[in-house]
C-alpha cells in the first residue's frame, strides 16, 4: 500500500458503553495494516462518562488523541474538530457508536491506494443531513466506486 499515513476521526455523543469496543475495534484494525497512524476521538459534549473512558483509553494508547468539546455542537462540527487536528495524509471519518465496522477500513484505503477518490465540499448543513449524505456517499463508493471520481450530488 502506497498510503503513508492514516487519522481516523471519530465523534463520540454520549456513548459511554461505546468507547472501550470501539477503542478495541479500531486500534485492532489500524495495527494489523502497519502504517503511521492517529485516532482522533472528539468528545461532543457528552453528559454520561464518555469523555472518563476516551482519557482513561488516551492513556493506554499513544496513538490516541482526544478532543473535548465544551458543550454539544452536533456531529458535523465534532468532525470538522476531529479534521482540524488531524496531521495524516489520509482522513478517514468513523462514528463511535459501531454502526460503521472498522473492519472495512482497510478496504476504502485500497480503494484510494488504488486510485478512487472520495471528495465532499463543506456546506452548512444540519448534523441529521450531513450524516444521511456520508452514508450515502459510503454506501456509493461500496457498490460502484469510480476512479478519481467526484461524490455524488447528495454529498455536497
Amino acid at each position: 500500500m502506497n498510503i503513508g499515513s492514516v487519522s481516523v476521526v471519530a465523534p463520540v455523543y454520549n456513548e459511554e458503553d461505546n468507547v472501550d469496543p470501539f477503542c478495541e475495534a479500531i486500534f485492532d484494525v489500524m495495527q494489523q495494516l502497519h502504517l503511521d497512524y492517529e485516532v482522533i476521538m472528539v468528545d461532543d459534549g457528552s453528559t454520561d462518562h464518555s469523555f472518563e473512558r476516551l482519557r482513561a483509553q488516551a492513556g493506554r494508547r499513544p496513538a490516541l488523541k482526544v478532543v473535548s468539546l465544551r458543550r454539544n455542537f452536533g456531529q458535523s462540527a465534532a468532525l470538522m474538530a476531529g479534521i482540524d487536528h488531524a496531521a495524516k495524509e489520509v482522513i478517514v471519518l468513523i462514528d463511535a457508536d459501531l454502526q460503521n465496522d472498522p473492519r472495512d477500513i482497510p478496504r476504502l484505503l485500497q480503494k484510494i491506494d488504488d486510485g478512487y477518490d472520495i471528495r465532499s465540499r463543506p456546506t452548512a448543513v444540519s448534523s441529521s443531513a450531513a450524516s444521511a449524505s456520508m452514508g450515502r456517499c459510503i454506501d456509493s463508493c461500496r457498490s460502484s466506486p469510480t476512479p478519481s471520481a467526484r461524490a455524488s450530488p447528495s454529498c455536497r
